[in-house]
C-alpha cells in the first residue's frame, strides 16, 4: 500500500511539474517589431546591436539649429554644416560608441586624445571649420576640437574608418560638399514636407530625412537637420539610398508644413 501511494505521489508530481514547463512556454513573448524595438533599446539583449549596415550624414541647417536649442555665437552659415557622420544598423538605430561596446568593430581605432594631431597635420582643421563648426561658438577653436573629438569618440570609431579618421572625416566633408553644390535650399517660407522632401530627391536621387524641430519662443515647426543615407562600403555620392523613414522629431505626417528659416 505504501509501495502503491509513492507512486500516486510521484505521477502527480511529474503531472504538476509539466503544467509549470508548458505554462512558461507559453507565457515566452512573440518575436513581434514591438519586442524588436525594445531589443533596439537595450531592454533585452540582441546579437546585431552594434552590426554597422548603413550610414547617415547628418547635416544642420544652422538658422533652424540656432533657433532651437545653440545659443549661437558669430556669424550664423546660410548653408548645411555637417553634424556628423553615424554608423547605423539594420533596425535604423546608431550603433553604439566604442567606449560602451568595443564589439562594434573588428579594428583597433586611434584614440580620440590623437585626433586633433592628425588633423593639423594633415591641414584639414580650415576645411572642417567651415564645412563642420561647432554652432555654438565656430571662430572659438577649443569648442570645433571639442565637437569633433565627440563625434570621432561617438561614431567614428565605430565605423569603416575606426583606424583611419583623416579619412572619415574626409569622406563626410565631400559628401557634403558634393550635396550643398546641386542643392540649393529654400530662401525662407513655409512648405509641407513632402514638397521639400521630392526637391532634394531631384537633385540627390533619394529620399532624405527632414528634422523637424519647434523655434524657441513660438509654434512654429521649422528644418532643424537634412539626413542623407548612404550604403556601407559605398560612401559616394553614387552609394546614396532612401533613408528608412522620411522626417523625424515633432513631425508626423509628409502633410505637415514646416519652415525654412
Amino acid at each position: 500500500m505504501k509501495k502503491h501511494c509513492n507512486n500516486i505521489v510521484l505521477a502527480v508530481a511529474l503531472v504538476a511539474c509539466l503544467s509549470v514547463q508548458m505554462s512558461c512556454h507559453a507565457a515566452e513573448a512573440p518575436a513581434t517589431a514591438t519586442n524588436v524595438e525594445l531589443q533596439q533599446q537595450g531592454h533585452v539583449g540582441v546579437s546585431d546591436a552594434t552590426t554597422l549596415v548603413s550610414y547617415k550624414l547628418a547635416l544642420q541647417w544652422p538658422p533652424g539649429a540656432c533657433s532651437v536649442s545653440y545659443k549661437c555665437k558669430g556669424d550664423i552659415p546660410k548653408t548645411f554644416t555637417i553634424f556628423g557622420l553615424w554608423p547605423q544598423n539594420s533596425y535604423n538605430y546608431g550603433v553604439p560608441p566604442y567606449s560602451k561596446d568595443p564589439s562594434c568593430t573588428s579594428l583597433k581605432p586611434v584614440p580620440t586624445d590623437r585626433i586633433m594631431g592628425l588633423l593639423q597635420k594633415a591641414d584639414l582643421v580650415e576645411e572642417l571649420t567651415e564645412a563642420w563648426p561647432n554652432l555654438k561658438n565656430s571662430k572659438y577653436p577649443p569648442k570645433n576640437q571639442q565637437f569633433w573629438e565627440h563625434q570621432w569618440e561617438q561614431n567614428g570609431m565605430c565605423t569603416d574608418f575606426g583606424d583611419n579618421p583623416i579619412q572619415y572625416f574626409k569622406t563626410a566633408i565631400n559628401l557634403r560638399d558634393q550635396f550643398v553644390k546641386v542643392y540649393q535650399p529654400p530662401s525662407g517660407g513655409s512648405y509641407k514636407v513632402k514638397v521639400l522632401l521630392q526637391r532634394v530627391k531631384n537633385v540627390a536621387k533619394a529620399t532624405p530625412e527632414i528634422v523637424c524641430r519647434k523655434q524657441i519662443g513660438t509654434n512654429t515647426t521649422i528644418v532643424g537637420e537634412l539626413h542623407l543615407c548612404y550604403k556601407k562600403g559605398n560612401l559616394t555620392p553614387e552609394g546614396i539610398e532612401d533613408c528608412k523613414r522620411p522626417f523625424s522629431g515633432i513631425c508626423k505626417s509628409e502633410l505637415d508644413v514646416v519652415k525654412f528659416l
